[in-house]
């Protein structure tokens, strides 16, 4: 039995084909906790429509929590059920998704967490550029060709930390007692917690098994937290992403020589997302506040000016 959560935030237009993908499902037993997080669109009325007996919860906010983890955290302890999956509003699912699930979990009690490969789509569901395959080349070129079950912490040290390519939560479905402890551990990040949290929960104990079967479809449409088009948001996924980075230090056995190429990599990642005259803004020295990184504001705005002066040459 499955504990399905959906966290809405102005996803009206998507709404009914993510809640009938549910409700469609050929496995059938399993509960629905719909949360939305003050939702300024016709949003609850569209899920107020639905009086389907297997929606045990619904909680609206007055005022928007800022992060989907916070709603996350809020399903999660909602949940009544082993495995909880969490289906966001703009994503939808094919009707066998639950099945199969079902079939590879009852005979495999040792995975953790289970995802499924994923159909990338558009605002208006036409193919979009990417593929989990294409994603994930330069880790394994023929690893998500195949169905596959790994143990947890092998998973993360030579595939996870390296990039997050569980591509959407949509896809995933994971073991309450191991969510409960790893929603804890993101409820400050507002972008790349997700991440943190599939790790969290591969390195407490259990394997990953993934299903190449595409199952699930992953929406990019303009209104979506996905999109990191302001200086702001680039911000602060790089800052994310470094807080990541020091939990797979701090928690995997590298080499002095990778961290130091983590830490290369960052900066250049953090230099790469500004562009000159940003190069000179207060935010820009926020990660030389990062040990990890090791770098002071002199040495950041040094190989910042180089680095674009550089590039601007060789074009």
């Amino acid at each position: 039995m499955f504990s399905i959560i959906i966290p809405n935030y102005n996803h009206a237009r998507f709404l009914k084909k993510r809640i009938d993908s549910i409700l469609n499902q050929s496995f059938v037993d399993f509960e629905i906790i719909i949360l939305d997080d003050c939702s300024t669109d016709e949003s609850l009325s569209i899920l107020d429509s639905y009086n389907d007996q297997r929606i045990t919860h619904r909680l609206y906010n007055k005022k928007n929590s800022g992060s989907p983890f916070s709603q996350w955290k809020k399903g999660v302890e909602l949940a009544k059920y082993d495995y909880i999956w969490i289906a966001e509003s703009d994503d939808f699912s094919s009707s066998d998704f639950l099945d199969t699930a079902n079939n590879i979990l009852s005979d495999n009690t040792d995975v953790s967490l289970y995802y499924c490969d994923t159909n990338l789509i558009g605002e208006n569901e036409e193919p979009f550029h990417n593929t989990i395959q294409k994603y994930t080349q330069e880790l394994d070129e023929n690893l998500w060709n195949n169905d596959h079950k790994i143990d947890g912490s092998i998973y993360v040290k030579n595939y996870l930390s390296k990039k997050n390519f569980i591509l959407n939560v949509s896809s995933v479905i994971f073991k309450k007692d191991l969510g409960i402890k790893a929603i804890q551990k993101i409820q400050n990040f507002k972008t790349s917690g997700d991440w943190l949290f599939y790790s969290h929960i591969l390195l407490e104990e259990g394997n990953v098994y993934f299903r190449a079967s595409k199952q699930n479809f992953f929406r990019h449409s303009p209104q979506s937290t996905r999109n990191y088009n302001t200086l702001e948001k680039r911000e602060l996924r790089i800052l994310e992403k470094i807080k990541v980075n020091q939990f797979f230090i701090e928690n995997i056995d590298y080499t002095i020589k990778q961290k130091k190429e983590i830490s290369t990599s960052l900066v250049d990642e953090w230099i790469r997302y500004h562009s000159l005259k940003e190069c000179f803004l207060n935010s820009f020295f926020t990660i030389t506040q990062f040990p990890l990184l090791n770098i002071s504001n002199i040495d950041l705005l040094t190989k910042a000016i180089l680095t674009k002066l550089i590039n601007r040459w060789k074009k």
